[in-house]
């Protein structure tokens, strides 16, 4: 059964919960994929996500953080 990820909306979400918020920004700058993509589940209705840990959700929270850790 699908469960209607879609990789640009997930990214966009962890994106913005990063810039406007600074959320799971440590204090030194290193960001928390784990709090990005149990955030971004929740926000998009879907926690059965991060029950699996092949699920696209944690690459895309791993490649956000890496990519914003840098900005």
């Amino acid at each position: 059964m699908p469960d209607n990820f879609d990789r640009a909306s997930a990214r966009r979400h962890m994106e913005f919960i990063i810039s406007e918020f600074g959320y799971a920004v440590g204090p030194y700058g290193e960001i928390n994929a784990t709090q990005l993509a149990e955030a971004t589940a929740d926000e998009m209705n879907h926690p059965e996500w991060l029950d699996d840990d092949q699920h696209e959700i944690w690459d895309v929270a791993v490649e956000c953080a890496e990519s914003m850790e840098k900005r």
